[in-house]
């Protein structure tokens, strides 16, 4: 029975430590990713007040745990979860060559925010119960 019990712990770590990674999660997928949401390589963005072209704009990307987090340095990042899927929402960085501790930070700040609206929208739904 122990011995059962260590396998599956065991490969319970091992999975999550896989999703952790993401190995799947490329660079090259996450930049294909945001730039296919913003309109493909051709499409216009106003990048530091200058309107260019997506392709022209320098990209960076950094690791996070469970996804990757694709960012036009000074601009704006987006999140490339684990499972594929992107945040819809721009984060607004005035850093230039976003670092991963820079990333966390922001991170944490980005979560507290959706909790915040989260809390203002359970509270205007019970108002309006009432």
């Amino acid at each position: 029975m122990k011995k059962g019990v260590k396998t599956i712990i065991l490969t319970i770590i091992l999975i999550l430590l896989l999703l952790v990674w993401a190995p799947w999660i490329t660079n090259d997928y996450a930049i294909n990713k945001v730039v296919e949401k913003l309109g493909g390589p051709d499409a216009r963005f106003n990048y530091l007040g200058q309107d260019m072209a997506i392709r022209d704009i320098p990209i960076e990307v950094g690791w996070l745990p469970f996804c990757r987090f694709v960012t036009f340095p000074g601009e704006a990042g987006w999140f490339v979860s684990f499972y594929g899927d992107m945040n819809e929402r721009k984060i607004l960085i005035f850093v230039a060559g976003a670092a991963t501790p820079i990333l966390l930070r922001y991170l944490i700040r980005y979560v507290y925010a959706l909790r915040k609206e989260a809390k203002k929208k359970q509270g205007e739904e019970g108002r309006r119960r009432e």
